[in-house]
C-alpha cells in the first residue's frame, strides 16, 4: 500500500509540471506484439518445444498527458495469461511511464518510453504447485508513430524488458525480455 501511495504522489507532482495551454492532450495507446524471454528466472521453461525460453503474446495498455509538446507521463498496465501443457502463467503490472516524441519525420514521430511498474508473477504447474513472486521491472523502448488522422496513429517498435523476482528460497534474480510491438495511439485534444 505504501508503494501505490508514493507512486500517486510521483504521478500528482509531475502533473503539477503540466506546461498552461488552453487545453490538455491526453494519449491513450495500448499494443500487441511478441517477445522473447531470458534470463535465470526463466531458464529451463518447458515451452512444448523443449527449447529455453517462452515466446509470448503480450497486450499492454497506457494512458498518459502532454507535459509538452513532445513529452508525455502517464500510467502503464500489463496483463498477461499463458497458458501451457507443464504450467500456467499469469502475469500483472503496474508503474509510471515516460515517453518522448522527436520532431516529425515524413508522416510521423519517432519516439523513445521508458517505465518502472511493481508487479505480481502467479505461476501454477502441474507438478509442483502454485507460487506467486513479485517483482520490480524496467523497460526502454522506441519506435516510429505513423499517424493516420489529427487524433489517431498506429505504431511499431522494440523494446527491452529487465524483471527483478523476489523468490522465497533463493532471494532475488532477473530475467530479461526483448520484444517487437505495434499499436494504436489516440489522442484527444
Amino acid at each position: 500500500m505504501k508503494r501505490i501511495a508514493w507512486f500517486a504522489i510521483a504521478v500528482l507532482m509531475m502533473m503539477s509540471f503540466v506546461q498552461t495551454a488552453d487545453a490538455l492532450v491526453y494519449e491513450f495507446g495500448g499494443g500487441t506484439g511478441f517477445e522473447n524471454r531470458g534470463g535465470d528466472i526463466w531458464a529451463g521453461e518447458d515451452n512444448d518445444s523443449g527449447q529455453d525460453g517462452i515466446y509470448q503474446y503480450d497486450f499492454r495498455p497506457h494512458f498518459a498527458v502532454f507535459l509538452n509538446h513532445n513529452t508525455t507521463l502517464g500510467a502503464y498496465f500489463n496483463l498477461s495469461i499463458e497458458d501451457y501443457s507443464a504450467y500456467n502463467l499469469t502475469e500483472i503490472e503496474l508503474g509510471p511511464r515516460i515517453g518522448y516524441y522527436f520532431t516529425q519525420m515524413g508522416p510521423g514521430y519517432p519516439f523513445v518510453e521508458t517505465r518502472v511498474s511493481y508487479g505480481a508473477l502467479l505461476y501454477s504447474n502441474h507438478r509442483f504447485g502454485s507460487f506467486t513472486e513479485s517483482h520490480i521491472a524496467t523497460e526502454i523502448g522506441g519506435g516510429y508513430l505513423y499517424l493516420l488522422n489529427q487524433n489517431v496513429g498506429v505504431t511499431g517498435g522494440l523494446y527491452y524488458e529487465q524483471h527483478f523476482y523476489d523468490q522465497f528460497e533463493t532471494g532475488w534474480i532477473s530475467g530479461n525480455k526483448f520484444g517487437v510491438q505495434l499499436g494504436i495511439r489516440a489522442f484527444i485534444y
